[in-house]
């Protein structure tokens, strides 16, 4: 059994997502005190901008990593699966003593 890690539980993602809203936040505030309204409207309409026209970009990035693994690799991965089972159920009859010989 494989420990569970800060990764795979989503902590360490939701911790850098609060230190990003964070900063954000800090940002708002900075550019809402610098610049005037009709500037602070257009920093946050180009902001938006940003985001929308790098969206296609972020889901074929996304498509690419977590694409689904081939036939070769799935057939490794259940051999070792199978593999790593009858280890442990070796390992454990190993320790098991048939009950005829405790009479």
């Amino acid at each position: 059994m494989n420990p569970r890690t800060p990764w795979k539980d989503g902590v360490l993602l939701m911790v850098c997502n609060l230190f990003v809203g964070i900063g954000n936040y800090a940002f708002q505030g900075l550019i809402g005190r610098k610049l005037s309204l009709a500037e602070y409207g257009y920093a946050n309409a180009a902001a938006g901008a940003v985001l929308l026209l790098s969206l296609p970009v972020m889901a074929t990035s996304n498509a690419l990593i977590f694409a689904p693994i081939g036939p070769t690799r799935y057939a490794q991965s259940m051999a070792s699966t199978m593999l790593s089972a009858q280890m442990v159920r070796t390992s454990m009859l190993a320790n098991v003593s048939p009950a005829w010989e405790n009479l």
